[in-house]
């Protein structure tokens, strides 16, 4: 479907997928509840997580509704869409291998900002923060980070996906924990903000959840071209279709995971366009992340410096949307001298290493050093 040039918002063609969740994760919430076990919701639930690998000892004792949807839940996520390609499966893990201390910067200071550009999405977000047991911003934002480096790591590590793979035991993990935050979200005796649907859509909805996906696919490739690191069209369409197996394995629609990177790129930015607007919350969160940024990788210097890097690599979507990015979020572009410089010097960094530098080294280094963050 076309996302383009439409200017009715109440018509839009992206409305539709707004009051759409996960319906297979969704039932599971939806019988614990009906079958009067909503008391042991979070306990089944993250029962369940811990032993989605040996179902059996979570589910033997529940009624069969319950047990029923868990199953199905299970077998439905446990295959590779039938237009998977192995060879493009394999040369995107080679892929992440080669440059994933990119993709991580660019996820850094590029893909997790824009995700509080979406007003409707970063208010879901803010909220599920907020009914975290801790109240420590910088440690929920050092959770929620490493759980999706983790998930993404998993899911890129050879054989992530596959039905042993750690990579998708974390996207049904993610799956679940996506469900059980869209019930705490709706339900008004749990969240005293009072979601309405009818005003934001469904929290954590198609929409929201392909926003996310396309943030971390198209919007990491063009951040490439920022880097000055030309990648292969061959390249770009393996990486492309390993997010759209994985978009497959959370459960966003077809429709909404397009099979090619620049198809994949336009629709981020019309979902951008619908969606993009000044947030409370979207500014709060932003504030909060680079401040986290600043105490993890600038020794809380400045928080000018991470503010203009996710300036300088958001550019290029303000400029396709049309919306002024920064001033969404809440940041500016300082545009001193030890800035630019910092900016140019990481850069410069990451394009001198591909050139001097074997690529099998450039693989063990990355693996080293991602591996150390990530089992700290």
């Amino acid at each position: 479907m076309d996302y383009t040039n439409h200017n009715d918002a109440n018509n839009h063609p992206l409305n539709p997928w707004r009051l759409i969740g996960d319906p297979l994760s969704d039932s599971i919430i939806t019988n614990i509840v009906r079958h009067n076990e909503g008391h042991r919701l979070h306990e089944i639930i993250f029962g369940l997580i811990r032993e989605i690998k040996t179902p059996d000892r979570i589910t033997n004792n529940l009624h069969v509704p319950i047990r029923e949807s868990i199953i199905e839940f299970l077998e439905e996520t446990r295959n590779l869409p039938l237009w998977v390609d192995p060879e493009l499966i394999r040369k995107g893990e080679k892929f992440y291998s080669k440059y994933n201390m990119e993709i991580c910067f660019l996820l850094t200071f590029k893909s997790l900002p824009l995700c509080y550009v979406c007003s409707n999405g970063a208010k879901a977000l803010y909220i599920t923060g907020k009914m975290s047991p801790s109240t420590d911003s910088k440690s929920i934002i050092s959770r929620r980070l490493k759980e999706t480096m983790m998930m993404i790591h998993k899911s890129f590590s050879p054989d992530g996906l596959s039905i042993e793979g750690e990579g998708l035991e974390y996207i049904r993990k993610s799956r679940l924990i996506h469900a059980l935050n869209r019930y705490y979200l709706k339900n008004k005796k749990l969240n005293s903000e009072k979601w309405d649907t009818s005003s934001y859509g469904l929290p954590l909805n198609q929409q929201d959840m392909a926003g996310t996906l396309m943030s971390f696919s198209p919007i990491v490739l063009k951040g490439f071209d920022q880097l000055k690191i030309s990648l292969t069209e061959e390249e770009k369409e393996a990486y492309t279709h390993y997010w759209r197996v994985i978009g497959h394995l959370l459960g966003i629609v077809p429709e909404l995971v397009p099979d090619n990177h620049e198809k994949s790129w336009e629709l981020a930015i019309n979902i951008i366009k619908h969606q993009g607007a000044a947030s409370i919350h979207g500014q709060e969160l932003t504030n909060k992340w680079i401040q986290y940024i600043n105490s993890m990788y600038f020794g809380n210097l400045s928080n000018s410096t991470p503010s203009s890097i996710i300036s300088h690599f958001t550019d290029d979507v303000s400029k396709a949307s049309n919306l002024n990015i920064s001033t969404i979020l809440g940041i500016r572009d300082s545009k001193n001298l030890k800035d630019k410089m910092i900016i140019q010097f990481m850069t410069r960094v990451f394009r001198l290493q591909h050139k001097i530098l074997p690529e099998g080294l450039i693989e063990f280094k990355n693996k080293t050093i991602q591996n150390n963050y990530l089992y700290a």
